[in-house]
């Protein structure tokens, strides 16, 4: 538990979601990914050990199963990182709170599914959520979200926009994110997905304000 530091919501916010019954809006860039470890992941949560034993974390990214026959702290350090996310993802998926992320004992944990459906049950009764996260509407592992979206909330948009016309300097083309406008208040009466996420349809910058503009302005 002291490893993972949890945030007890309950706790910190009683009041408000006793009292008032949630947040009136969440707005949020969700953390990407899979709830999983990683080489850049250890890198960074090991850093002094990494500086300690005059290892340089390129050589570890580039070689870390050589590094990691050598070194036993390192290998040391390696275990419990990846031990870390084992307990954890299998808490996630027992536990109550995720049971549309989740679903499937071997399927993959994405971070961004998780954070929305907690989110979802932070908001109010009428809250509204506007966030960006990784793309998840049109996978089909991502059935049980989007079926449970549909039922409960009216979403007012679910938009996958890539890079390829260069919105964000220094990302590769191929990125896509998501962004998602819903109001707790179900169920959504249309389909809300649009991407533009290939080269053929991928928007400007002037063009991907005009769209965001008519979004917001349908999602007040």
């Amino acid at each position: 538990v002291e490893a993972a530091q949890p945030f007890h919501w309950g706790f910190y916010f009683h009041h408000r979601l006793r009292d008032q019954g949630g947040f009136d809006i969440v707005l949020s860039h969700f953390p990407h990914g899979g709830v999983e470890a990683t080489q850049a992941g250890f890198v960074e949560r090991y850093a002094t050990l990494f500086e300690r034993k005059n290892v340089a974390p390129s050589t570890f990214l580039h070689n870390h199963r050589q590094v990691l026959t050598i070194d036993p702290d390192l290998t040391q350090g390696w275990a419990e990182y990846r031990g870390q996310f084992t307990w954890l993802s299998q808490y996630l998926r027992r536990s109550k709170h995720y049971p549309y992320s989740s679903q499937g004992g071997q399927s993959r944990l994405y971070r961004s599914r998780l954070f929305l459906e907690r989110s979802l049950q932070l908001l109010r009764p009428g809250g509204r959520c506007a966030v960006v996260l990784d793309p998840f509407w049109a996978q089909s592992n991502s059935t049980p979200l989007r079926h449970w979206l549909q039922r409960e909330t009216a979403l007012a948009t679910v938009l996958d926009v890539s890079n390829h016309q260069k919105l964000w300097p220094g990302v590769p083309a191929r990125t896509t994110l998501c962004t998602l406008w819903l109001r707790r208040q179900g169920p959504t009466q249309a389909s809300p997905y649009s991407a533009y996420a290939t080269p053929d349809n991928a928007l400007s910058s002037a063009t991907l304000g005009d769209v965001l503009q008519r979004l917001i302005h349908l999602a007040e």
